[in-house]
């Protein structure tokens, strides 16, 4: 998702300076992206996960995950809702490293406006890790619309 910054007429109709406006450290991509450059999305994920520090309440959560996989519990799927800067891309940045490098096929966050959209850019991503990651979504994918688990 693009954040679009206020122009410098918003700026002077609000009264407000350039200092004072709300800038993202962290563009969630959309699923776009990660269908038409999966490998250089996920590098550039990559890149900027290394700069990532995951606060205590995240890192337990991200235990938690990888506990319930590690025993064969289905796959995860979670939401983190807040609001402009409160640091949602950049901590499931954080998580999505952490499964990455223990192989646990997840995918970064992506900006997504459907269920279809967000399940076609992780089964395009997944695909570029390992061919069975691609197999696993495209079951969540029939899951979810409602065409069967196989």
């Amino acid at each position: 998702m693009s954040v679009t910054l206020a122009t410098k007429r918003h700026l002077d109709e609000a009264g407000s300076t350039a200092a004072e406006v709300p800038r993202p450290i962290f563009d969630t991509p959309g699923a776009d992206q990660a269908i038409r450059r999966p490998v250089g999305l996920l590098s550039d994920y990559r890149q900027r996960a290394h700069a990532i520090w995951l606060p205590a309440e995240a890192e337990a959560i991200a235990n938690g995950i990888s506990a319930s996989l590690s025993k064969g519990e289905g796959p995860v799927w979670g939401t983190l809702v807040g609001p402009f800067g409160f640091g949602k891309s950049a901590t499931l940045t954080g998580m999505w490293r952490r499964f990455d490098d223990a192989g646990i096929p997840a995918t970064p966050p992506l900006a997504v406006t459907s269920l279809d959209e967000l399940l076609d850019g992780c089964a395009r991503l997944l695909a570029e890790g390992a061919g069975e990651r691609a197999e696993l979504v495209q079951s969540a994918r029939r899951q979810a619309l409602g065409l069967g688990g196989s």
